[in-house]
């Protein structure tokens, strides 16, 4: 961190709405906003950075991950969980409402408020819909998003209560950001580890087909519909469910949805080495679903990634894969992951957007494209460089990445966010 002037020398922009796209131009830090330095004035009191091969775009968002504060900060709270952000690129962040106490109420949403007023990264809190995430008992939604709530999720559990989803979107249907929900139906699936398929067969677990997610998603467009209302899901996994939602988008439906970086990164092949920590909801599916996943993200069916950052303690992960807990960390690792696996479908450009625009869009956001004079929220970076992703990497409370020891392509330098400067590896 810094609060002296700040050079940072030779970036090429990246931000394909900027009238700055693919030019390589050096910034002056003084107060919150950009500028651009210029070669006649001097500045020896700065202090300067530069890499090799040196990108910047406007900052990184990501939606949802779990920070686990309250109730359950042994795993993470908000500190190490920003930590986690800044090492993958991000300078803000929506939080998952699923803490304990879920944050179903205004008092949970002020929590988060407080911290996000004290800190230089930006922080945003998500509430839910549903009281404990139970399904049963809608929320006061208005009374947090008057607390400061961007918009409402379920997290990553199921609704049963069709009735209560009903009045959620009814209840959110004034609000420019969408309802979140998971894709994901409990029953077909109980007691399933993996996606269902060969490998399910193969190695003896119980798998969860992608009709779980197919019923969640033709049901709740035609609750959406029905309501007259947006919904995003989270996490789409299969090549079903993509052809859903893209066929929901063509008629004119207001549908928007994203995948996890661990469902674009592995197959369920990984999976027959048993490592835990590739358990994960919604499971990482076969090769097909993987491709579908990419070509989507690519003619923007799909709007943005999501880390799906899941921290879990040590036993719930070190035992027998029926009995292990789902979720992964994968903050630190989502731009390196996604730029090694969409090599030849997604271009630089079009990652930006997914990670810098699409979330914003999401929670109608303003996107602070890099202008002079415009406010500077940024993200610094190297594209191309090749490296392999180790427990060293990891500033997570918890250990549980699926990534250790896996190629990356491209890795975050630091950020710029309201007025801080943070360059990771100082």
């Amino acid at each position: 961190m810094a609060e002296n002037k700040i050079i940072v020398k030779g970036a090429k922009v990246v931000d394909p709405r900027s009238s700055l796209h693919g030019q390589t131009v050096d910034f002056l830090f003084e107060d919150h906003t950009i500028k651009l330095l210029e070669e006649e004035n001097k500045h020896e009191e700065a202090e300067v950075f530069t890499a090799e091969n040196l990108h910047v775009s406007p900052g990184w968002v990501d939606i949802g991950p779990e920070f686990g504060d309250p109730g359950y900060e042994h795993r993470e709270d908000i500190e190490s969980g920003l930590q986690a952000a800044l090492h993958g690129g991000y300078t803000s962040i929506a939080i998952g409402p699923n803490s304990l106490p879920v944050v179903d109420n205004k008092t949970g949403v002020e929590y988060i408020e407080r911290y996000a007023d004290e800190h230089w990264m930006e922080l945003f809190s998500l509430g839910a819909f549903s009281k404990a995430l139970n399904g049963e008992e809608l929320t006061e939604m208005y009374d947090m998003y008057e607390a400061g709530a961007i918009g409402f999720s379920h997290a990553d559990v199921p609704i049963q209560n069709i009735q209560l989803l009903k009045l959620a979107l009814q209840y959110n249907r004034p609000s420019p950001v969408p309802l979140q929900l998971p894709a994901y139906e409990t029953y077909l699936s109980t007691s399933g580890q993996i996606h269902e398929g060969d490998i399910s067969t193969l190695i003896g677990l119980k798998g969860i087909p992608a009709l779980t997610e197919c019923l969640s998603i033709s049901r709740d467009l035609k609750l959406a519909e029905y309501a007259e209302a947006a919904v995003h899901f989270n996490s789409v996994s299969s090549h079903e469910g993509i052809i859903l939602i893209r066929e929901a988008q063509k008629n004119g439906q207001a549908v928007t949805a994203d995948a996890a970086i661990a469902n674009l990164y592995f197959t369920d092949e990984a999976v027959k080495e048993y490592n835990t920590n590739l358990k994960v909801l919604p499971p990482i599916r076969a090769e097909q679903d993987r491709k579908a996943l990419l070509n989507a993200l690519a003619d923007n069916t799909l709007s943005l990634v999501r880390s799906q950052h899941t921290p879990q303690d040590v036993e719930s992960k070190k035992c027998e894969f029926d009995h292990a807990a789902f979720g992964a960390i994968s903050l630190e690792a989502c731009f390196g992951a996604l730029r090694k696996r969409s090599a030849g479908i997604l271009s630089l450009e079009r990652i930006v957007e997914l990670l810098a625009y699409g979330p914003r869009d999401l929670l109608h956001l303003e996107i602070p494209h890099i202008e002079p004079g415009a406010p500077a929220t940024l993200t610094f970076f190297d594209p191309d460089v090749d490296w392999t992703f180790t427990e060293a990497h990891i500033y997570s409370k918890s250990k549980n990445s699926p990534f250790i020891h896996q190629p990356m392509k491209g890795k975050a330098f630091g950020v710029f966010c309201q007025g801080t400067f943070a360059w990771a590896e100082r």
